[in-house]
């Protein structure tokens, strides 16, 4: 079986890391894949090139109907079987290199988003083959207002981290800490709907806390460490409030971390704080397999991951009141609650959250079309 997968991101965030991680797998197992980007993209066309094969088209100029030819000659050259569709955009130009070259055409649903019924939308559905949706959330919101057979092309799979990304150290994050200092972070793409500022909030209210049980974390002692890519300029806003609230040297941006094996063992608590519905939630799986406590928001999906409070923290409503106080207990839970708790999530990340388990599902769906 021959894979093309398009993605037209500008910006690299958790679909890219899908498909980072899918391609690795697929290449173990020596199944032909292939990835096409948007030219403008650079960052994303390197990241891409490390892993798979990868071609440069201009996907964003008129939903990438400009680049038809060139993926036609793509799919032709390289006998693609079937074509991965990761963004709505590309959904037109899929069904046109459906009809023009006898492939089959999947469409993964990234985003927690209804779906729309109008004429142009139910004429996607039914020309696309099958749709993955990468939670029960997702497929619910995709499902609820379409017929019997529409819903019958649509699939949960669930995300998958590539464990290779994560091996265990030696000395990680779940021993005593002989030092005070306190290490907050978040992971993901630096953008107004993840909820950072009340995260900064939070950190401000943690350093300012009258309370004797944190007395012991001094403010020189708390930090938080903000990994990801600066998406329509946000990162200036977030300095900005930074310096207002005098936080300028607690709260650390690190950009694209390489690294982010080292980066998750490094915390005391990964914090996804977002008020947008998250489809899954990829960075919690990733800390939770690497043994750092999580604490998130119940804006979408992230009850599949932690359904409970053995697992990790969902805190609704999430305020940075509400985030003082989880952090607040964890900080004064004994180290044996928190490693039982830490266990416990990679053990069902292990069970649920793996590449392996994702990519077998995606190549049943793909070898039944």
């Amino acid at each position: 079986m021959n894979i093309l997968n398009l993605v037209n991101a500008k910006v690299w965030g958790g679909g890219e890391q899908y498909v980072y991680d899918m391609s690795l797998e697929l290449s173990r197992r020596h199944i032909h894949n292939i990835v096409v980007v948007d030219k403008a993209s650079s960052y994303v066309q390197e990241r891409f090139a490390q892993v798979v094969y990868t071609e440069i088209a201009n996907l964003r100029a008129i939903n990438g109907l400009t680049a038809i030819t060139k993926l036609r000659h793509i799919i032709k050259e390289n006998k693609i079987d079937v074509v991965h569709c990761h963004s709505g955009k590309l959904a037109l130009l899929c069904v046109m290199l459906k009809k023009l070259c006898h492939v089959k055409i999947v469409f993964f649903k990234h985003n927690a988003l209804p779906a729309k019924v109008d004429w142009y939308h139910r004429y996607i559905r039914k020309n696309f083959d099958a749709f993955v949706c990468v939670s029960n959330l997702v497929y619910t919101l995709q499902t609820k207002r379409l017929d019997n057979e529409e819903i019958k092309k649509f699939h949960v799979v669930y995300n998958g981290i590539d464990t290779n990304r994560f091996p265990d150290t030696v000395e990680d994050n779940q021993q005593e800490n002989t030092e005070s200092c306190f290490t907050i972070g978040y992971a993901g793409r630096i953008a107004k709907d993840k909820g950072l500022e009340i995260l900064i909030e939070g950190l401000y209210n943690l350093i300012n806390t009258e309370s004797r049980e944190l007395q012991n974390i001094l403010p020189k002692d708390v930090y938080l460490r903000i990994a990801g890519m600066d998406n329509k300029g946000y990162k200036a806003e977030l300095a900005s409030k930074v310096k207002e609230l005098g936080l300028e040297k607690y709260v650390h941006f690190e950009g694209v971390v390489e690294d982010m094996n080292s980066f998750y063992r490094s915390l005391d608590v990964l914090v996804l704080p977002s008020s947008v519905k998250e489809a899954f939630g990829l960075v919690l799986c990733e800390a939770m397999y690497c043994k750092t406590v999580v604490i998130t928001s119940d804006s979408g999906a992230q009850r599949e991951i932690i359904p409970s409070d053995e697992y990790g923290f969902v805190l609704e409503p999430f305020t940075s009141e509400a985030l003082v106080k989880a952090i607040h207990l964890l900080y004064c839970m004994p180290q044996q609650k928190k490693m039982d708790i830490t266990e416990r999530a990679r053990k069902r990340v292990e069970s649920m959250f793996m590449i392996e388990k994702m990519v077998d599902s995606i190549l049943e769906i793909n070898e039944n079309l």
